[in-house]
């Protein structure tokens, strides 16, 4: 969540707030005196204190079909510089405040996952900290899981999971189908000429159509990103591409792309 960079005063802790968590340590912010603001100032201006840019969230939701409104529990500022370790703390650290807490797991219920957007940094904290262990074989859910062929069972040591919002690898998968050098998928190399030659003749993309379809300045751009990946398995689906082994070739290899994100 963007932040207006700039420090405030929080009159209920009589403290400063603003700064970025990676270097928020040196300097004593946790009460306002003249001679900590002097200090504040001073570290603003040599750069060893920074203001934060953004705001990082945790948030509790319950899996229910009518509660499951999201109620923040940590709002943390960042300048966004923070390797994997760092965000794993801090993770770590929530993660351990809802299991101990009286008004956490104790009133409502253990974690069973903690979900997060596409950031890469974060997925790697994640994996760190909930892909650990393999889930037990004495666990409740292993007679139920262990026969699904290919199923992740990977999880941390109290059986929590990580989910990742794949909204965001419909955009990589995309922005993968337009970048000029291509891709390689199981030796094929998968090129947006290619491709453009193909929705033209094969599903009949006018160039303003295909163009847009093809467009790599948004990468925020979702829907668009969908078009593109549902067009390639529209493109994949084609029975008289079958008989051409150039395009088959191609088309499996997109397929296998498009298909992983839909």
């Amino acid at each position: 969540m963007a932040l207006e960079e700039r420090p405030r005063y929080d009159s209920s802790r009589d403290a400063t707030l603003g700064m970025a968590r990676e270097d928020a340590e040196s300097c004593d912010l946790a009460k306002v005196t003249l001679e900590t603001l002097h200090a504040a100032a001073d570290g603003l201006d040599e750069g060893s204190l920074t203001l934060a840019k953004e705001a990082t969230v945790m948030a509790i939701a319950g899996y229910d079909k009518e509660y499951h409104v999201a109620f923040p529990i940590l709002i943390s500022g960042t300048k966004k510089t923070e390797d994997e370790a760092g965000q794993a703390h801090w993770i770590a650290a929530g993660i351990e405040a809802w299991t101990t807490s009286p008004c956490g797991e104790a009133l409502y219920g253990p974690l069973w996952t903690v979900a997060s957007d596409g950031d890469a940094t974060r997925r790697r904290a994640l994996h760190r900290l909930l892909t650990s262990h393999t889930l037990d074989k004495k666990h409740a859910l292993y007679p139920l899981l262990s026969g699904l062929r290919r199923l992740n069972l990977r999880c941390d040591s109290k059986a929590r999971t990580l989910s990742i919002d794949y909204k965001h690898k419909f955009k990589n998968f995309a922005s993968l189908l337009r970048l000029p050098p291509g891709l390689m998928v199981l030796g094929h190399h998968v090129h947006h000429v290619q491709l453009h030659v193909l929705l033209r003749d094969k599903l009949g993309y006018d160039t303003p159509a295909s163009t847009r379809l093809f467009d790599n300045k948004d990468h925020q751009n979702i829907p668009n990103a969908v078009s593109l990946l549902m067009a390639v398995c529209r493109l994949a689906d084609l029975p008289e591409l079958l008989g051409d082994i150039g395009y088959q070739n191609t088309m499996a290899s997109c397929f296998l792309v498009a298909s992983s994100g839909s």
